[in-house]
């Protein structure tokens, strides 16, 4: 699998109609690596978790799917399918819940001759069977060490 050092913007929003006071946004400027393999991409980064601490995160997608993993505070496994309700789970302060998403977008790009790419993955989601929200996370990234 090849990998790059890559500088990384990732912005993570969240909608909640029902709970308007959920609604929330988070731009992060990240340097991180990213792999092409078989299966897809994958992105490696590391990033404070508002209200909580550091998390390690790997994010890999393919052709209509995608998985989220974050490991260190609030851990995380999420599947995610086009169109298709995944069960995952997180760990919280008041323990483990199960968690259900639903992706409606799923798309990433990498560009190896300009050393750019982005991806976007767009799910509701929900916690012990309550809707948490619909959640956007955009990726932009490019290579660290761009060669002119």
């Amino acid at each position: 699998m090849e990998t790059h050092d890559i500088n990384l913007v990732f912005t993570s929003r969240t909608e909640n109609e029902g709970l308007p006071e959920a609604d929330g946004e988070t731009r992060s400027v990240l340097q991180g690596r990213l792999a092409e393999g078989a299966g897809g991409l994958y992105l490696f980064f590391s990033d404070r978790i508002e209200h909580s601490g550091k998390a390690n995160y790997t994010i890999k997608i393919g052709d209509g799917e995608a998985l989220l993993r974050r490991a260190g505070d609030l851990p995380l496994r999420q599947p995610l399918f086009l169109g298709k309700r995944m069960t995952g789970s997180c760990e919280l302060p008041i323990g483990q819940v199960t968690t259900e998403a639903t992706a409606e977008k799923i798309e990433a790009a990498w560009d190896r001759k300009s050393g750019s790419g982005a991806a976007k993955l767009v799910y509701e989601l929900k916690l012990q069977g309550q809707f948490a929200g619909k959640f956007y996370l955009d990726f932009r990234y490019d290579l660290k060490h761009k060669k002119n």
